[in-house]
């Protein structure tokens, strides 16, 4: 399915310029299981340093960071140039800012940050949890399946062999 096509019920997406979505689609928070509650993952960009530099480039690069996360760039850039969400929530209460991007929706958002702290590969766990998910909604497995494969991508196991499983072992070895 393309985004520009208009043949999707319901389609998630984000951070896309207007000029590159089909007309027909609306964006609106994602819904919760009560009514006013709803969630948004967060996905975030990280800046990394390399700590084997030296002073004078941490504090330039200090500098680069207080400039794109600065009220005027996040203002000109992010929101109005690329309708891009920002951490700056104080910007969708700007009236300049609300003439072009949707400051109420922007508001509703009950965002959630993503559970990057259960693994250490985030990204394989995103992938597992969603072949999962989608295995389930199409009818290839169970919910109780689907949950207990979701908890094992991240859970860990610990065996302990007693000392006459230890023998039983070496024993099949030899």
């Amino acid at each position: 399915m393309n985004l520009l096509d208009g043949n999707g019920l319901f389609v998630k997406y984000w951070n896309m310029q207007e000029s590159f979505i089909n007309p027909v689609w609306n964006r609106t928070t994602l819904l919760g299981k009560n009514e006013g509650v709803s969630g948004s993952s967060v996905g975030l960009y990280n800046i990394g340093l390399n700590r084997h530099i030296s002073q004078e480039r941490k504090e330039y690069a200090a500098e680069i960071i207080k400039f794109i996360t600065s009220w005027d760039i996040q203002k000109k850039y992010i929101v109005s140039h690329y309708n891009m969400f920002s951490g700056i929530s104080k910007l969708f209460e700007d009236p300049e800012v609300c003439q072009d991007f949707d400051c109420e929706l922007a508001k509703k958002i009950q965002a959630i940050a993503r559970p990057s702290s259960v693994t250490d590969d985030y990204d394989e766990y995103s992938t597992e949890y969603r072949r999962y998910l989608s295995e389930f909604l199409y009818g290839k497995q169970g919910a109780e399946e689907t949950l207990q494969k979701i908890i094992n991508i991240s859970k860990i196991y610990t065996v302990i062999l007693q000392r006459s499983m230890v023998n039983i072992l070496l024993l099949n070895a030899i």
